[in-house]
């Protein structure tokens, strides 16, 4: 058999002898095959053979053709780099999975075909690079033929060195981030030490009795401080905006009433220069509203003072107006109007950028850091509104924007405080309530002393913890205030320490005496066993109602609000009927109807409240805590508030703590059974 070209076909031939009776050959059978379609297609076979493998060498990842068993057949360069090897021929033939590993675990030939089957999670896997070296990849298979895949790998290094890089970009900035917060409660606390001797004495000066002339100055004094501790806040908030710890509270407030409030607030500083507050509420707008009144206040405060100050004649007005979106949501218009200074047109877009004002020389002839408005804007934008501002040189400025809450009900609204202090007209009385201030400031010491004294109080001092605690072995004290900075031991420190003391100091009110106004600074005091915490510079009134507050709840009838009659057995029980006394107007069916009510709150929430506690579960615990407004408030239940409120706490952070939580339930419950004997013998 051999080939023969004749006339460019290509044949293949075949002879054959044919023999004769005698077994002589006397013929020749020559069979001629025209190959030539063959020999094209065997050629094209070849090329296409031949592009395949040039397009899997230029392949930018790893790739190997594999028998049914895992054995290579074949390597483009790549594949043979990644393995240390110069030519494909020198791994024909070898497993494939002799150089996969897993950790440091040599993958079987099932385990590589379980791990990189199509759209598996890409498990890192290495594979091995000389004899040192290791190559993180991932792997895929695919099967091209009935005895034949495709395995991909593609080399992560890069991948994984970026990650590294971000992931110690991230460690950075998270370490600039806690550096930058506690640098701003650091800077807080350090600012608002002297403000509290400051604000503090001004206080006490106004009470005095100073000459006219004096008043003016003292007023003004007082007046520079109070602005420079909204400076102080205002970065504060924006330092919580940044790191996304803000939070917004939902509760039922009266709209009308806060809107008054704030009027009443700036009518003042209005009056002072000549121009008048308006307020328009159009009646289609529900009273009572839930949101967060708070930051609601905050927002209308910010627009209705930044108003003020760039108007010198004629009005400031707030219009508030709803439309109704369904049974119980509306969407509420805020419109705030001036006939002020007015916006440059090119200024109105930068007007609430940080520490932007509307021309070079607004801040020297208006003062302001240009955060308040930065702040607002924020503060709505995080509430799903956005607000906009239409202005024109000379004629005033229009700030509108709007906000969709839920109708609240006057029935969940809390009654009316009669607890608080108006102490520039009574005195209050701590009737010799025995106090340690443990307190390294000097001057925070006397400006304390001076409120404590007018309060008939006793005060022994601690300069820090170690002196504290040892106080504290020697004499008996009904409540302690605690700083939180100071040397040798901190405010921290020591309220673990006697915590550890057992005994009567298990139950000890410390208050925290905190100079940062900053949540993280709050909870932590919590965390640490402190029970309340009154925040620098404070107010005569605040730091009065937190001591008292905390005197009530170790019964020890030291401290008596002012103009606050308590009822029958209040004290012993913590619970007073006065408001409903009052509501009633001496109604005694109405009396006994709601004190049936109450004994079946009172018999029902431990139970709830347990459930919420124990599931962490924060939604539920804040439906039942809004379902107990009412009752707490009507019935003067701050130590049951005090609790729920710790139980919060600990649903919002997520403690799982075992022992926190079933302490909270038991006490939660003991209050409960106060409540009900208290009832049972009043009915």
């Amino acid at each position: 058999m051999f080939e023969l070209v004749l006339q460019g076909r290509e044949y293949l031939i075949q002879t054959a002898p044919i023999a004769s009776g005698d077994k002589q050959i006397t013929y020749a059978l020559f069979i001629l095959l025209d190959i030539s379609a063959f020999r094209k297609t065997q050629k094209a076979l070849a090329e296409s053979e031949g592009k395949f493998r040039n397009y899997l060498d230029q392949a930018p990842e790893g790739i190997w053709v594999l028998d049914k068993a895992g054995n290579i057949q074949y390597a483009n360069q790549v594949a043979c780099q990644m393995l240390g090897e110069k030519q494909a021929a020198d791994l024909q033939g070898q497993a494939l999975v002799q150089y996969l590993y897993q950790g440091k675990h040599r993958l079987t030939w099932p385990e590589l075909t379980q791990l990189a089957v199509p759209h598996h999670a890409n498990p890192e896997i290495y594979l091995r690079k000389g004899r040192q070296r290791r190559l993180p990849v991932w792997i895929d298979l695919a099967e091209v033929a009935t005895d034949q895949l495709l395995c991909f790998a593609r080399d992560i290094s890069e991948l994984r060195q970026t990650e590294k890089a971000l992931r110690e970009a991230k460690h950075r900035a998270e370490q600039n981030a806690a550096a930058q917060a506690e640098f701003l409660s650091s800077m807080s606390h350090e600012i608002r030490t002297p403000m509290n001797a400051v604000i503090a004495m001004s206080h006490l000066l106004l009470q005095e009795n100073p000459r006219p002339e004096q008043v003016k100055n003292l007023n003004i004094l007082k007046f520079s401080a109070e602005n420079l501790l909204v400076l102080v806040n205002d970065i504060l908030d924006l330092n919580k905006i940044k790191s996304g710890k803000l939070t917004f509270e939902q509760i039922d407030f009266d709209l009308p009433e806060l809107v008054a409030a704030i009027c009443e607030t700036l009518r003042y500083k209005a009056q002072n220069k000549g121009i008048v507050v308006q307020q328009s509420l159009k009646h289609e707008t529900p009273a009572v509203l839930v949101g967060d009144p708070v930051r609601l206040a905050q927002i209308l405060t910010n627009l209705l003072d930044n108003a003020i100050k760039f108007t010198s004649e004629g009005y400031v007005s707030i219009e508030i107006s709803a439309d109704r979106l369904s049974k119980e949501v509306y969407e509420v218009f805020f419109t705030v109007k001036d006939t002020g200074i007015g916006i440059p047109p090119g200024a109105i877009a930068l007007y609430f950028e940080q520490y932007t004002q509307a021309t070079a020389d607004t801040t020297r002839k208006f003062g302001g850091t240009g955060l308040g408005l930065a702040i607002t804007k924020r503060l709505i934008e995080l509430q799903g509104g956005l607000i906009r501002v239409e202005s024109e040189p000379g004629k005033g400025s229009r700030f509108y924007f709007s906000l969709k809450m839920k109708k609240g009900h006057r029935r969940h609204l809390p009654p009316a405080d009669g607890q608080n202090l108006t102490i520039d007209h009574e005195t209050p009385d701590l009737h010799q309530a025995r106090i340690l201030m443990v307190e390294d400031n000097e001057m925070n010491q006397m400006v304390a002393a001076q409120f404590l004294q007018k309060w008939n109080a006793q005060i022994d001092y601690a300069q820090n913890g170690e002196i504290a605690l040892d106080l504290l072995q020697k004499n008996e004290y009904d409540i302690v205030l605690m700083d939180l900075e100071m040397p040798v031991m901190n405010g921290y420190q020591t309220t673990e320490h006697i915590r550890q003391m057992k005994g009567r100091f298990t139950h000890l009110p410390i208050i925290a005496l905190t100079a940062s106004a900053m949540a993280e600074v709050k909870e932590r005091v919590l965390q640490a066993g402190m029970n309340d915490y009154v925040t620098k510079p404070f107010r005569p009134q605040a730091l009065y109602q937190v001591i008292w507050r905390n005197l009530v709840r170790q019964n020890t009838s030291k401290a008596k609000p002012v103009s606050q009659n308590q009822g029958p057995g209040a004290p012993q029980a913590g619970i007073s009927f006065d408001k409903i006394l009052e509501i009633s107007g001496g109604n005694q069916a109405f009396i006994r109807k709601y004190k049936q009510l109450a004994a079946k709150v009172f018999e029902t929430f431990p139970d709830e409240f347990a459930y919420a506690l124990l599931h962490l579960d924060l939604e539920k615990l804040r439906q039942i805590h809004h379902n107990m407004r009412a009752t707490i408030g009507l019935l003067g239940l701050e130590e049951l508030e005090s609790e729920i409120q710790q139980g919060r706490l600990l649903c919002e952070m997520g403690l799982e703590d075992d022992e926190a939580r079933r302490q909270l339930i038991h006490k939660v419950k003991q209050l409960c059974r106060t409540y009900l004997k208290y009832l049972e013998a009043n009915f």
